[in-house]
């Protein structure tokens, strides 16, 4: 299962401009440069009109107590490819994770 965690990150999906699925199989993960349709989360994710997508704190949210706000892929793929950057804030701490057994451990080796 594709999981990307960004937490204290701004991250910025690049996608192409593919429609839902395109006559290749391939699936765009940000269609219409939304997260609701493919991901779900705990954070305050949000997206903007270049596509970027971004954990902001809410109220009280700092450090480490926002360390579960994972991006987590709605569906399961057998085969991907994905492209991305981000940009972590200094002291910030941010990975890209997939193939995880355990969505409550998910650094769990």
């Amino acid at each position: 299962m594709l999981r990307l965690s960004a937490s204290f990150a701004v991250v910025a999906l690049l996608s192409t401009a593919l429609s839902a699925e395109d006559e290749a199989g391939w699936t765009d993960l940000l269609p219409g440069k939304s997260i609701e349709k493919h991901w779900t989360t705990k954070g305050n994710w949000s997206t903007n009109d270049d596509g970027v997508v971004s954990l902001v704190p809410r109220d009280g949210e700092k450090g480490w107590a926002r360390f579960d706000a994972y991006l987590w892929s709605n569906e399961q793929y057998d085969d991907f490819e994905i492209q991305f950057d981000y940009k972590v804030q200094p002291r910030g701490n941010s990975g890209f994770y997939f193939n995880v057994g355990d969505k409550a451990n998910p650094v769990k080796q």
